[in-house]
């Protein structure tokens, strides 16, 4: 529980490499999550060469910190694995966000940003990366170990818990 009461949107990084058999790590327990149907509509793209990285914020504003980011997930959508779109779109967001949990409770930080659905994301995503027309990118998530250490907030707010009416 410790990763999620600490969890916090990263946006700086040191410059330390992460393992890639740690992000591997990460991915096998993200695909273990529970899902509508069990289609598991994902795919995942792992970018670590600092000139892809370099080029997301061309068509991605709100990226610009991948440029210092080690590593970086998209995880995208496979049209070929799922057909409903409020499952597809429901199960990648949902893995993106546990990439989230699980990188934070092996040290790393990280933040969601999103791809899916403007045009001009999913199109310069699907070319920077070359990606089949089948799959779609959803969003992107930047990991690293997080320059600074910063102490968890609480955020619980029991006034928004109702029990059975509102």
């Amino acid at each position: 529980m410790e990763a999620v009461f600490s969890l916090k949107s990263v946006r700086e990084f040191s410059p330390q490499a992460v393992p890639e058999a740690l992000i591997r790590d990460i991915l096998k327990e993200v695909m273990h999550m529970p899902v509508t149907g069990q289609q598991r509509p994902w795919q995942f793209v792992v970018i670590n060469d600092r000139g892809i990285l370099g080029r997301i914020p061309g068509f991605l504003s709100s990226a610009h910190l991948v440029r210092e980011a080690p590593v970086a997930v998209v995880v995208c959508y496979d049209t070929r694995l799922g057909e409903d779109k409020e499952v597809w779109f429901r199960d990648c967001t949902t893995a993106a966000e546990i990439i989230l949990i699980v990188a934070r409770a092996r040290s790393l930080g990280g933040i969601c940003l999103s791809i899916h659905p403007l045009p001009e994301r999913v199109a310069g995503m699907q070319q920077l990366l070359g990606l089949p027309d089948s799959i779609i990118p959803v969003s992107l998530v930047p990991l690293g170990y997080p320059r600074e250490r910063d102490q968890p907030s609480g955020r619980f707010d029991g006034r928004r818990v109702h029990y059975n009416r509102w």
